[in-house]
């Protein structure tokens, strides 16, 4: 019973008899086994980039032009629009690049669960994430690529565009911490370890442990990060590879209150589990160990 319990929490469940309106995501609809991910995936898609946009007009033009000249004819770019107000989705829609599906939906669901959909849409082998206001720095592919040949997840360090923030005042990755996954997850903890999602990728393979987000997710990143960590680790690149913009809506540094330091310690250690839940343990895959759940 208690295995079930922390295997549904895992996977994003509900218990048995739970209200699902209640914020668990649904599994049928975001479910990524064994079966699926060799379905989905497409030869001759190599990169998928994924994105959530929300009123991002601005910007949105500027990010989407400097990835397009990084990726190749047979990469994609997948936009999950969270029900923009603005002209967002009729600017993507007006670049004319094949290589571009905007997803448009009709409710504001989050930006969490935007990304969510966007990585079940990648056919992508490599998945590459990115924010709607940034700018990705050159050679960001090729250093993303070649450090996924060792490891399934890969995250970067970014500076500033435009300046606003001294480089002394951003905190950044090394190499040499891509050895010490436990200590990273201290760090996570502590909330001093700098993963951005937009710096970050993975391998195809990953998705099966990442999709459904659990319950708990509360930022998309933070629950790559955890994983990766637990799942053998993150390949940390001393470079930089994305240029961010620091505004009002996505500045991250700063004093919580105690309250939501603790929710979001307790909301960590759910992540945690979940990750732990869904390791390879002695090279059972996970949507195997799930599959014992779905069959009771």
């Amino acid at each position: 019973m208690f295995r079930e319990l922390v295997l549904r929490l895992a996977n994003g469940r509900a218990p048995r008899g739970e209200n699902q309106s209640l914020g668990w995501h649904d599994p049928q609809r975001l479910r990524v086994g064994a079966s699926s991910i060799g379905d989905a995936a497409t030869e001759s898609v190599q990169i998928s980039v994924c994105l959530a946009t929300y009123n991002g007009e601005r910007y949105v033009e500027e990010q989407i032009a400097s990835i397009l000249h990084q990726i190749g004819p047979n990469d994609e770019i997948i936009v999950v629009d969270d029900a923009s107000t603005d002209a967002t989705v009729s600017l993507l829609r007006g670049v004319g690049d094949f290589r571009i599906r905007v997803i448009s939906s009709a409710t504001n669901t989050g930006h969490v669960a935007a990304f969510e959909r966007a990585l079940g849409l990648a056919r992508g082998s490599i998945i590459l994430l990115s924010d709607q206001d940034d700018v990705w720095l050159p050679g960001r592919v090729g250093l993303m690529r070649q450090a996924l040949v060792e490891r399934a997840y890969v995250a970067s360090n970014w500076r500033v565009l435009g300046g606003g923030l001294p480089a002394s005042e951003i905190p950044t990755l090394r190499a040499h911490d891509s050895r010490s996954p436990l200590w990273n997850i201290i760090r996570i903890y502590l909330g001093t370890m700098p993963y951005f999602g937009c710096a970050m990728g993975f391998r195809r393979e990953a998705l099966a442990k990442i999709l459904p987000f659990p319950r708990a997710t509360d930022a998309h990143d933070h629950w790559i990060a955890m994983l990766g960590n637990v799942d053998g680790g993150i390949c940390h690149l001393d470079e930089y590879t994305v240029a961010r913009r620091l505004h009002d809506k996505n500045l991250t540094f700063g004093r919580r209150s105690i309250g939501l330091v603790v929710v979001s310690r307790v909301k960590m250690t759910m992540l945690t589990a979940a990750a732990l839940a869904r390791r390879d343990w002695f090279g059972r895959p996970y949507f195997a160990v799930d599959a014992d759940v779905e069959q009771r």
